[in-house]
């Protein structure tokens, strides 16, 4: 009985149908194959949950992979944006320091007819792509021109052709988006060609700056701002008084600037304004 016990019975029924046929196998053959069995399936399962594992960390890094792309083009803007800004903040220190501590612009009232009606007020002074506010006291303007006590004229308008040449790049201004516009007109011409003035005015800024290279700006009674970029050399400084069609620098190719080529601006308060719409030379030269 115990031999039995070691064995188990298997019943064979052939197709023929010729008879049942018993064949006796040794129990531990029978519990070697069922571990083999049961080992087999785990292994399947193992290895499905394992395909199913690096299927989906395949896909979450793709995801991370897009993301990281998306995250390093951020990036890139914001730091081209915190450069643009820091440039900024350069050509905003340069001109508070070229005018002085208390030294700004005061607005003109268009109606004045006696330099005596100068008061102090605060006016925009314009910085490139911004606007900061400074204040000018009576004291701080000495010897004004007879010219700047009479009312302003159409000389005072920035209409005048800064520089004979062509437009090679147009005004395209965003208010949403002021670092990724281009507030003004590129006018290419050969170096070292005569910048005038666009109409009568103060030299407010005249140094260099890291974007716009040798930079002049210029405030006229009107109100108006204009703003030369990229000069080969400034031939005016700060609280000059100019005159419309004066020579105030030579083109050039400074800054950040791929060709010769002369950057013009024109702001009314803390807007700017497209040259083109001022000054016919420009709309015919482009």
């Amino acid at each position: 009985m115990g031999r039995l016990k070691d064995k188990v019975t298997l019943m064979v029924l052939p197709d023929q149908g010729s008879g049942l046929q018993k064949i006796q196998v040794p129990r531990w053959v029978v519990k070697f194959w069922r571990a083999i069995l049961i080992a087999l399936g785990i292994a399947l399962i193992v290895e499905t949950a394992g395909i199913g594992f690096l299927t989906y960390r395949l896909f979450r890094l793709h995801g991370v992979k897009a993301d990281n792309e998306y995250l390093l083009a951020e990036n890139a803007q914001i730091s081209r944006i915190a450069s643009e800004f820091n440039q900024l903040l350069q050509l905003n220190y340069q001109i508070r320091r070229s005018l002085g501590a208390n030294i700004g612009l005061e607005q003109v009232d268009s109606m004045a007819t006696d330099s005596s009606r100068l008061k102090l007020l605060e006016t925009p002074v314009l910085t490139g792509t911004a606007i900061h506010t400074a204040s000018l006291n009576r004291e701080n303007i000495t010897k004004l021109p007879a010219w700047l006590s009479q009312g302003f004229t159409s000389r005072d308008v920035p209409t005048f052709l800064p520089v004979e040449g062509f437009v090679t790049q147009d005004f395209f201004w965003m208010e949403n988006l002021p670092l990724g516009s281009h507030p003004g007109v590129d006018i290419a011409a050969t170096e070292g060609t005569p910048i005038l003035a666009a109409a009568d005015g103060m030299v407010i800024f005249s140094e260099w700056t890291y974007r716009y290279g040798n930079l002049i700006i210029l405030w006229h009674r009107s109100g108006y701002f204009t703003l030369y970029g990229h000069a080969q050399l400034r031939t005016c400084e700060v609280r000059d008084w100019v005159r419309q069609g004066e020579s105030i620098g030579l083109l050039g190719n400074s800054g950040v600037s791929s060709a010769p080529h002369l950057h013009f601006e024109i702001w009314r308060g803390a807007e700017p304004v497209n040259p083109i719409d001022f000054i016919w030379g420009l709309a015919a030269n482009r």
